[in-house]
């Protein structure tokens, strides 16, 4: 995500810079994206070799679990509508909530990554990620 939000930054502002400023602004986000690839890089081989933490289960509503993972991604990619339709009622389950906030932002971010691929690919239809 902060590739995506760094080369964003980019495509947006760097025409905006004069020359001077253009060249290191562009300077200073390809190094943030390097880096921030890096990062990602060293998490991963360090993630296959760590163990999981056991889940800490508590009583939590799963709406606000879901809506919490939802917004992270809705605010990374504005340009993308999202609809969710989650009960109004609290829906209390046993679980880990962090566990499963990282499972319903993985989920979102796939529909996200293939919503920009198609973009990529020349489809100028705006994307939607609906949630229920």
């Amino acid at each position: 995500m902060p590739v995506d939000a760094a080369e964003r930054l980019k495509r947006k502002y760097r025409d905006r810079l004069g020359d001077e400023d253009s060249g290191l602004f562009t300077q200073c986000t390809d190094t943030i994206i390097r880096h921030v690839g890096d990062i990602g890089q060293m998490v991963d081989e360090f993630s296959a070799f760590a163990r999981m933490p056991a889940p800490q289960l508590k009583d939590v509503a799963l709406a606000r679990v879901v809506r919490e993972g939802v917004g992270l991604q809705k605010m990374a990619f504005p340009p993308i509508q999202f609809a969710m339709d989650l009960p109004q009622t609290p829906v209390m389950m046993r679980l880990d909530a962090r566990l499963v906030g990282q499972a319903v932002t993985n989920i979102v971010k796939n529909a996200l990554e293939s919503i920009e691929a198609r973009m990529a690919g020349g489809d100028a239809a705006p994307g939607h990620v609906a949630v229920e």
